[in-house]
């Protein structure tokens, strides 16, 4: 799917990627739906899909080049561990075109799970996602505005991920927008 990657068409006309697209299988096809320009934040309206390949064929695992945790990505998400409290912005202008921050937490042990997003600025809306080790949406909470922003429910043991979504503003930061974000 080269115009998630960022690539050209037949007429060289260049397309932007793609973040976080919707999606699921349905047959022997994965269908990509919508997503964010990251660029501009303008939601696409692009329905892909993508062939299956064989259960025997492997693909090769890529990861993260440089090893480094830059919350980009569920494999560059930066660690939580229960019982902190961790502070974060989206900070103008090095990541002033960045809409997600990613993190990545373990449960050892079957336990009641409480996040919680504060302390966000005037004029600002963050949205909080959790997902499981396989992508899998467990729950979210999508306050408007800049109210804090809870998720609590019971979880097996595993590796899960929590999006932290810029909602608003669309546009490029005129100010840094702080957050803390907790995990009991």
């Amino acid at each position: 799917v080269p115009y998630d990657l960022g690539g050209y068409d037949n007429s060289l006309t260049s397309f932007p990627f793609r973040e976080w697209p919707r999606g699921g299988r349905i047959g022997n096809q994965i269908w990509a739906i919508g997503g964010n320009v990251p660029v501009n934040g303008i939601a696409l309206g692009y329905i892909e899909t993508l062939n299956i390949f064989p259960r025997n064929l492997y693909l090769p695992l890529i990861t993260n080049a440089f090893g480094t945790e830059d919350g980009t990505t569920m494999d560059s998400a930066w660690s939580i561990v229960f019982g902190q409290t961790q502070t974060r912005a989206f900070i103008d202008p090095t990541d002033s075109q960045r809409f997600y921050h990613m993190y990545a937490f373990n449960v050892t042990a079957p336990r009641q799970v409480t996040l919680s997003l504060t302390d966000m600025p005037f004029n600002s809306d963050l949205d909080m996602y959790l997902y499981s080790s396989n992508k899998l949406l467990l729950d979210r909470d999508e306050q408007v505005g800049n109210n804090d922003e809870t998720i609590q429910m019971p979880l097996p043991n595993g590796r899960y991920y929590i999006l932290i979504k810029r909602t608003s503003p669309p546009q490029a930061l005129l100010e840094s927008i702080y957050y803390n974000l907790s995990l009991q």
